[in-house]
């Protein structure tokens, strides 16, 4: 994946948890690259901005917020068990996998609301939100049409996937999967195309596509 980010780049790592993919990105964008990073639960983002080290803060931008396809206030389900806090297991507005939770309400944007005035071209983005990806990016549509980064998600196998899929192939998008450190191919005719969980969207006409 790291291997798609370039020196000076502008990318969002959405859903950031506690900060290591940002901090990854931050050390390959280097001082002329930027990073937003997005991240709603409130330990989580603690933990982030306590963990971003001196020298990377300067391209690092952090932000508590949800992002969604509307703009107001969204609840986000922090699991735990017993009080042990289940640092992965946070979504918006959904409690189907019946573990215990506490709730937080945050302030919530889309991606074309936060980047409108915004003059960086944005190359990459990483969004695992917990089945709130098609979402996120739905509210992106501008952001994803002027910019055509790649975009890589985590998709869960249900209806969700589907709607991204075809939502970011109208934009222009190819699905791929990451197999032995390459990208290849969705081939939505084979058997388990769909238990991949890790995608990645590619502009048809990226340089990525023809090296």
């Amino acid at each position: 994946m790291f291997k798609l980010i370039q020196y000076g780049d502008t990318c969002i790592d959405i859903g950031a948890n506690v900060g290591l993919y940002t901090i990854r990105m931050a050390q390959l964008v280097g001082p002329s690259g930027k990073v937003y990073s997005f991240e709603p639960v409130s330990i989580n983002y603690r933990v982030l901005l306590r963990g971003l080290p001196r020298d990377l803060t300067r391209m690092i931008t952090a932000e508590r917020l949800v992002l969604s396809d509307s703009i107001g206030e969204k609840e986000i389900l922090v699991h735990d068990e017993d009080g042990l806090f289940l640092q992965g297991l946070c979504c918006v507005n959904s409690n189907d996998r019946g573990v215990k939770s506490v709730t937080e309400r945050v302030p919530a944007t889309t991606l074309d609301q936060y980047f409108k005035d915004d003059h960086h071209k944005i190359s990459f983005i990483k969004c695992d939100v917990e089945d709130h990806e098609f979402y996120v990016l739905s509210g992106g549509q501008n952001v994803l049409e002027r910019d055509q980064p790649i975009v890589l998600c985590e998709l869960w196998d249900n209806d969700k996937l589907y709607r991204t899929f075809s939502f970011l192939e109208a934009l222009n998008y190819q699905g791929f999967y990451l197999e032995e450190e390459k990208l290849s191919s969705v081939d939505k005719t084979t058997a388990g195309w769909r238990k991949k969980l890790d995608y990645f969207f590619v502009p048809k006409n990226h340089a990525v596509l023809r090296t």
